[in-house]
């Protein structure tokens, strides 16, 4: 099983990662919290802090990218593939009032003919790696069926899904028919995200809906972890090596936000 940093604005920035991933157990994956694409092709002083190659180094970050305007989005993705970056992740799952009212995150969801076009020319476009994180529809679970079917269409890395809808917010519970339907259904390797803090208490919903599931081992937040996180050694020569913001983050870094994946094999 991997284990991926999910993306979480004012949070896991890029001082977050770096502390993360120097003093506890490496992440597979680590997201960056959405970048607005810029028509001007500029990015912002934190924009530039969140994917410079040195503020990333030895990890697989992803950064995150959030638009519904297919040239915007190809633009942005060539400009970091510049970078050395890999993969770039279309997020289709923010639920906030403010990004769903243009359209974007979540809000994209209610147009779906508009959602496949814009990914038919970002795959005719780009020749790069494209995962995206989705939620299961804008007002009810029946919408993810078609939503699937387009996703389907397409070569994605990975398909992230957290199976609540944007009117969900981050309230009701996750919705594992769906992420079951998913499992059996998505032609491209997926990712569950969603509701997983502590193995006490959140493993049990998981081995009872995908019993073929490997035993979950992860850092968790806030309950005492099942398994403590692996501390990478520290010296006090690399400590003093961080900024106050830095040191002040590795402290609280454990309570990290996580992607778990899982393969389509859960289901098997």
């Amino acid at each position: 099983m991997k284990i991926y940093l999910a993306p979480m604005e004012g949070i896991t920035g890029e001082v977050y990662r770096r502390a993360y991933h120097t003093f506890f157990e490496p992440m597979d994956k680590y997201f960056t919290p959405f970048l607005n694409p810029n028509p001007k092709g500029k990015f912002s002083r934190q924009e530039w802090n969140e994917i410079l190659p040195e503020n990333n180094e030895g990890m697989y970050t992803v950064p995150q990218i959030l638009t519904n305007r297919a040239e915007d989005f190809i633009r942005l993705a060539r400009q970091l593939k510049e970078f050395g970056y890999e993969e770039v992740n279309l997020n289709l799952g923010c639920p906030s009032k403010t990004v769903v009212n243009r359209k974007r995150g979540s809000g994209f969801l209610f147009y779906p003919d508009e959602l496949n076009h814009f990914l038919a020319e970002v795959f005719d476009q780009l020749d790069m790696k494209i995962s995206i994180k989705t939620r299961s529809g804008k007002y009810n679970q029946e919408e993810f069926e078609e939503l699937l079917d387009i996703y389907n269409q397409y070569p994605l890395e990975e398909l992230i899904l957290h199976p609540r809808v944007q009117q969900d917010y981050y309230k009701n519970k996750p919705d594992w028919t769906t992420f079951a339907y998913a499992c059996r259904n998505s032609k491209n390797p997926l990712v569950y995200n969603g509701d997983i803090f502590c193995a006490e208490k959140r493993s049990a919903p998981i081995a009872h809906n995908l019993p073929r599931l490997a035993t979950l081992n992860f850092t968790k937040s806030p309950c005492k972890p099942a398994k403590p996180p692996k501390i990478a050694p520290c010296t006090t020569a690399k400590y003093a090596r961080l900024n106050i913001h830095q040191k002040t983050t590795a402290k609280f870094v454990v309570n990290a936000h996580i992607f778990y994946k899982i393969t389509q094999k859960c289901v098997k």
